[in-house]
């Protein structure tokens, strides 16, 4: 069972690629998530961003290009439990 952090998060990926199963959210990228452009990038990080109530800077979105990375980004800000 995905803890609630997990949860949270996952939701945040099928609101902005709600094509996207559950098995693969998270091997989600941004090289095998066709969806997963710039303007989709901006969607997921305001919606992560108003999730978790943390500050994503520019510079942060482009090092954080997949699920994984962007779980790892939420567990070092104490976000994920």
């Amino acid at each position: 069972m995905a803890s609630e952090s997990v949860e949270r998060l996952n939701r945040c990926f099928v609101a902005v690629f709600p094509g996207i199963g559950q098995n693969e959210i998270e091997t989600a990228s941004t090289d095998n998530t066709q969806e997963w452009d710039s303007i989709a990038t901006v969607m997921l990080f305001s919606l992560i961003s108003q999730e978790f109530g943390i500050k994503i800077l520019p510079q942060q979105m482009f090092e954080l290009k997949s699920y994984s990375a962007i779980h790892a980004f939420l567990t070092k800000q104490g976000k994920m439990i």
